[in-house]
């Protein structure tokens, strides 16, 4: 890493720490199902390229740090209800966007153990909140942030995908470079970063400008 893209990435990583700026809730999107609890509409005073660094400041976290509670505290999000009540799965969703209209983003946390089997023996306690029984053992998570199309396509970058590469090696990750074979199309390269169970697979569009990422950590020994 050259001294000048260092200095960038060093200060990338300064100003994710979540700050004063904060979310509000500001309403519900209905459910077409009625085991569906509503998903949570989340308006924030901060910009584009902040949410890009708080979502990024969660790979600074050890691996079992990582909880639905790790990823409000760090997006400055209000406390979410799970999407649906499951014995082996916790979900929540919250659609998030920016007070200054800039940008449209969707962050969804998972917390599963496979096979998702009713019959399986219980990993959560039902409840808005979730709770696992045996806290020493964590399912397969993942935090999906996913951005929405609101800017004309030649607008800068928010977050270049170099930033996230060189963040991640701060924090102890390494990158890889994955070929990708959709079920259409060509196939293609894709960039993730790995640190002992867990992963970051980046979603890019033009200019290698970030649409999206994925955090996630695979479960426990014995988990399932």
């Amino acid at each position: 890493m050259t001294a000048g893209f260092a200095s960038i990435v060093a200060a990338f990583l300064s100003s994710g720490v979540p700050g004063a700026s904060s979310c509000d809730t500001t309403g519900h999107e209905q459910s077409s199902f009625s085991r569906l609890r509503r998903t949570a509409i989340v308006s924030c005073d901060y910009d584009e390229r902040q949410l890009f660094r708080r979502f990024v400041s969660l790979l600074a976290l050890p691996e079992k740090a990582l909880s639905i509670d790790a990823v409000e505290q760090r997006l400055s999000i209000p406390r979410l209800a799970a999407s649906y009540d499951d014995p082996r799965s916790a979900r929540y969703t919250a659609s998030m966007n920016g007070t200054d209209g800039g940008w449209q983003a969707t962050i969804t946390f998972t917390e599963q153990f496979f096979p998702l089997d009713a019959w399986r023996r219980p990993r959560f306690r039902a409840g808005l909140r979730p709770r696992l029984i045996d806290p020493k053992t964590r399912g397969e998570i993942t935090v999906d942030l996913t951005m929405m199309p609101t800017k004309p396509l030649n607008s800068p970058c928010s977050l270049a995908m170099d930033a996230v590469v060189g963040a991640g090696r701060r924090y102890g990750w390494r990158s890889e470079t994955v070929i990708v074979v959709p079920t259409h199309g060509m196939s293609s390269p894709r960039t993730i970063l790995r640190r002992g169970r867990s992963n970051v697979s980046i979603d890019v569009g033009q200019r290698d400008c970030v649409t999206g990422l994925v955090l996630g950590r695979v479960a426990d020994g014995g988990a399932n």
